[in-house]
């Protein structure tokens, strides 16, 4: 089943906040128009060359904690995330929010797609990282993990701990 990107905003918009402080949906950089806050954008055509469009994108001004120590150690000031409505990732697909990390938005980002992913595109992502001296990097994310996170949630807990246990773990295998 196909989720709509505005869905997939506002769940993450509900589970990342009050952490994650004013979710902004995602700007087009060539500025067609300006995105609004609290939608999320549309994909361009394959033929408009240059232009980076990110799904989403939350201002990150937490103080403390797992998105603080994010913006301390990835300059993550935004947290870029890239929904991907499909099961299995292409390493065009890593690459491509790979190119998105930049100082001014922040060297960690996170991709979402339908299901786990191979080992194969696992040890890709962890090569990427690596060929980035670790000083950038994505977790990718799963329908799983985001059910896990709304659990986490309805338990009155805070979600960015399942983050930090991923990202823990992704840390550690490269």
């Amino acid at each position: 089943m196909r989720v709509p990107r505005a869905v997939l905003f506002f769940l993450l918009r509900t589970l990342l906040l009050p952490t994650i402080d004013s979710a902004t949906a995602a700007r087009n950089i060539e500025a067609r128009s300006s995105a609004s806050r609290g939608q999320a954008q549309s994909r361009t055509q394959p033929e408009d060359e240059g232009v980076e469009i990110r799904d989403l994108i939350f201002a990150n001004n937490a103080e403390s904690g797992f998105w603080n120590d994010l913006k301390g150690k990835y300059a993550a000031s935004e947290i870029v995330v890239d929904a991907k409505n499909k099961d299995e990732l292409t390493r065009d697909d890593l690459r491509q929010l790979y190119c998105y990390l930049k100082p001014a938005l922040g060297l960690w980002g996170f991709i979402v797609c339908r299901s786990e992913q191979s080992p194969t595109m696992n040890a890709f992502n962890r090569t990427l990282c690596r060929n980035f001296s670790q000083s950038r990097g994505l977790l990718i994310l799963t329908d799983d993990d985001l059910r896990r996170m709304v659990q986490i949630k309805i338990r009155g807990q805070n979600p960015a701990t399942y983050l930090q246990d991923r990202m823990s773990e992704f840390v550690r295998s490269i």
